[in-house]
C-alpha cells in the first residue's frame, strides 16, 4: 500500500468532524472545520462562527493537532482534487475579501482574475497586484460562511 498523502489525513479529519488547530509557518494559529480539500491545500472555517473562513496551502503547515488520538485514516484516494486556481476562481466570482499570505507580506483586496498559476488582487484604492500562486502560503477570508462549494 502506498503511503498516505497529507490530502487523506485531512479527508479522515473531515469525515469524523474533528476540529483541527493548524500552526502555520507565518506564526498564526487557525482552529478549523475542513471544507474542501485539494491537492496541495484545505479550506475551512472557525468552529467558533468568529474567526472567518481560510484557505490553506500545505507548505503553510508547521503542524496539525486533533486532540485526543490519532489520525483516521482514509484509504481511498480523494476524487479529482481541485487545483487551487478552482477555489481562488470561485472566491472571486463571490467577490469575497480576503487578506492574502505570502513569506514577506499580507495584502488585502478581492480577487479579479485567476490564471492557472497567478491572480490579480485588486485592492479597495483601486490597484492591482498580480500574485504568484507559487508565493501564496494562505488566505483568510471576510466572513463566516464555509468556501467549500467550489467547481472541481
Amino acid at each position: 500500500m502506498a503511503p498516505l498523502l497529507l490530502a487523506h489525513s485531512l479527508a479522515g479529519i473531515k469525515a469524523v468532524g474533528a476540529v483541527v488547530r493548524v500552526e502555520l509557518v507565518t506564526g498564526h494559529l487557525l482552529e478549523s472545520h475542513l471544507g474542501a480539500i485539494g491537492s496541495d491545500w484545505f479550506s475551512g472555517v472557525a468552529p467558533s462562527g468568529t474567526g472567518g473562513a481560510h484557505v490553506v496551502r500545505h507548505r503553510a503547515i508547521e503542524s496539525l493537532r486533533i486532540g485526543a488520538g490519532s489520525v483516521p485514516e482514509v484509504m481511498a484516494e480523494p476524487i479529482a482534487p481541485p487545483h487551487l486556481s478552482a477555489m481562488l476562481t470561485h472566491l472571486g466570482s463571490r467577490r469575497t475579501p480576503l487578506v492574502v499570505y505570502t513569506t514577506r507580506h499580507h495584502r488585502r483586496g478581492r480577487i479579479t482574475t485567476v490564471g492557472r498559476d497567478w491572480f490579480e488582487l485588486s485592492a479597495d484604492r483601486g490597484s492591482a497586484l498580480i500574485v504568484p500562486l507559487d508565493a501564496v502560503l494562505w488566505l483568510h477570508v471576510a466572513g463566516d460562511e464555509p468556501v467549500d462549494n467550489i467547481a472541481h
